[in-house]
């Protein structure tokens, strides 16, 4: 095992019986990838793709058909794996009649955490979800915002190296998601391990390192953000500023132009050179030059609409 290695995945298949006749939907197949010490890891895919199945078998909630699954080179049944893992399932469902005080006494208790510890880990973490003024409120009077941040906080309790987040940022409107953002942002510069499933990709594109991409239940790409998006760059913008911008380009290339400032798109890396000749002979300036690669959401699309043909 790489000692950088929390989580390893290889050839990781799941399926599930859909009726008394023995026929089943494989919902993973074949997955591969690994999360090493210190990554805010993406694991993205549509609903249904098979994320919420793959944070199951890694927490030992269901087991897999075949395949390899190791949270520090050991199986995620391991007892001594559970004390370093917080965990935030999809759609958390609480008992609605605990405070939110009491249900995090709750969890500190099942963590053991001596009495002093405990007082001081719940007003921090009171503090750090924002539910201070809350914390005496039964959980049933709590909106779904404070519902996800409380169980963030309950994610925390421990103080876990590895923390598995599936769809945080679900269902939350921009001030709770910047929030969420804020807070896994925060634990990363703690040194901690965060894997979290999303379909937001804007949001994941902002503070992730590293994704992987499941389609249908098979990965279909996977690696550092930077080198997914930024392996074919689609256009460049051009800024100009010149009184003469007919002799420099042609109108289909100008996109936007305002007083002697002028926005032009190529297509064509060639076509670049051509152009700032041309705009220092007309006695122009080039103020920037800026490519467009594709979007993490973009190359999303991509792969889904590859996934569908395929």
């Amino acid at each position: 095992m790489n000692v950088s290695e929390i989580i390893k995945i290889e050839n990781l298949n799941k399926s599930f019986k859909i009726d008394f006749w023995k026929k089943t939907n494989d919902v993973l197949k074949d997955v591969s990838f690994t999360v090493n010490s210190g990554d805010i890891y993406g694991f993205l895919g549509h609903n249904g793709a098979g994320k919420t199945t793959t944070i199951k078998i890694l927490n030992g909630l269901i087991s897999s058909n075949s395949g390899i699954v190791e949270l520090w080179g050991k199986s995620p049944s391991n007892v001594e794996n559970k004390n370093k893992i917080g965990y935030l399932p999809e759609n958390p469902s609480f008992y609605d009649y605990l405070t939110g005080r009491e249900f995090l006494e709750f969890y500190a208790d099942l963590y053991k955490l001596h009495t002093l510890q405990k007082k001081t880990r719940i007003e921090e973490l009171l503090k750090l979800v924002k539910l201070q003024s809350a914390a005496d409120r039964q959980l049933r009077k709590y909106s779904k915002g404070m519902i996800q941040r409380i169980g963030l906080a309950q994610a925390l309790i421990n103080d876990p190296e590895l923390i598995i987040l599936d769809e945080p940022l679900s269902g939350l409107d921009p001030i709770g998601r910047y929030e969420v953002r804020d807070i896994i942002l925060k634990e990363s510069l703690k040194g901690k391990t965060i894997f979290f499933s999303s379909h937001l990709l804007s949001d994941v594109e902002l503070i992730c390192d590293t994704v992987t991409i499941l389609v249908h239940g098979r990965v279909v790409a996977s690696g550092k953000i930077e080198d997914l998006v930024s392996r074919q760059i689609e256009s460049w913008d051009i800024t100009i500023e010149t009184k003469h911008i007919e002799k420099i380009s042609s109108d289909k290339n100008v996109i936007h132009s305002h007083a002697n400032s002028h926005l032009i798109r190529l297509y064509k890396e060639k076509d670049i050179e051509p152009l700032i000749k041309k705009t220092f002979t007309a006695g122009g300036k080039i103020k920037s030059i800026i490519p467009n690669r594709k979007t993490l959401e973009e190359l999303f699309i991509d792969e889904m609409k590859k996934g569908e043909v395929a």
